[in-house]
């Protein structure tokens, strides 16, 4: 936390049922946006030119764990308690959303942080997780970048955030911080893992032919020196994919580098992505503080002008191919 909560001005301090409303968009002019929930959920994946509101990418998370002496002291997502409907929510999945009880994306069944204190003021968040006898106080720090009068860098496709740990023990703690994305928008997705000089980078593209509008790719990437990579979540059906990563992750030791050499088949996946997971690990000794950095970026060129061809004003309905542009940032970035 950059600041003592104690001297923010409490309009931007979030708690209880106020924090149930908050969603606070990362991403860059133009460029689509993520939005991080007040208790800390990745929702509202409106990254491929057009809104998705209240859509999940899958599973996709943050999560801690924390050992000592080859010991598993604690593992947990990066969320606070459930705040959706407890019926569930609406879906466009089969066997998912209203009447199936909580959606299962938003983990509410997944060992998580009894409460969370969420700081808004733009363009940075900041979320404080607590958790009476979790070894360790964590918090997320999110952001875009955005540099008044500066067009271009506040136009990046891309979520920052910093994780910090201090350590309460008396003795040093190895935590591992974890992102697990799904391969949004593909039901067969090519996950490559790879090092560039300092950077551990997870890139995320679609295995087969997608319309100009719907292909694209996402990465995410950190600097710290010692990571684990799953390039791919087990394939299996149901829950399948969830259950084996959350049993990988909550248990001492590394995490499995699961790679397959071909594409997923789509058969009975019910427009579930697939997933891939990078990990951070850190010592940290004791009254020490550590932070770890991963961005989130995202590359959907090609948007499409859907409106353009109503079968009448005011309709919902499109006939006909719609035409494509070509956003900012792929004019600047590639």
């Amino acid at each position: 936390m950059s600041q003592n909560p104690t001297t923010i001005d409490k309009r931007f301090i979030y708690t209880g049922d106020r924090r149930r409303y908050v969603a606070f968009p990362l991403g860059g002019i133009g460029t689509g946006s993520i939005s991080l929930t007040g208790s800390g959920r990745l929702v509202d994946w409106s990254i491929r030119n057009r809104p998705a509101i209240h859509q999940f990418n899958g599973y996709s998370h943050f999560a801690v764990k924390a050992e000592q002496a080859g010991r598993l002291l604690a593992a947990r997502v990066l969320n606070g308690p459930y705040e959706g409907v407890p019926s569930g929510s609406p879906s466009y999945r089969k066997f998912d959303g209203f009447g199936f009880g909580a959606n299962r994306d938003s983990l509410a069944g997944v060992p998580h942080f009894d409460d969370v204190m969420f700081i808004g003021r733009f363009p940075a968040a900041e979320l404080e997780f607590q958790q009476a006898d979790f070894p360790g106080e964590v918090r997320m720090t999110a952001f875009s970048p955005f540099s008044p009068h500066n067009d271009r860098d506040s136009s990046m496709p891309v979520a920052c955030f910093t994780l910090s740990v201090v350590n309460t023990g008396d003795e040093a703690i190895d935590y591992t911080f974890a992102v697990t994305l799904g391969n949004y928008g593909c039901d067969s997705g090519i996950h490559r893992f790879y090092r560039k000089e300092e950077l551990s980078i997870l890139h995320f593209s679609a295995a087969g032919e997608l319309p100009p509008e719907q292909n694209g790719d996402l990465t995410v990437i950190t600097d710290e020196p010692d990571v684990d990579h799953v390039d791919y979540h087990f394939r299996g059906q149901w829950f399948d994919s969830l259950a084996r990563y959350w049993r990988e992750f909550a248990r001492p030791g590394r995490l499995p580098e699961r790679h397959y050499d071909k594409p997923r088949g789509t058969r009975n996946m019910f427009q579930q992505p697939e997933h891939g997971t990078l990990a951070a690990r850190v010592r940290v000794e004791a009254g020490k503080t550590r932070n770890v950095r991963f961005c989130i970026s995202w590359n959907y060129p090609f948007g499409s002008i859907y409106w353009f061809n109503r079968e009448e004003p005011g309709s919902p309905l499109y006939s006909g191919k719609s035409p494509t542009w070509k956003n900012y940032y792929a004019t600047q970035w590639t």
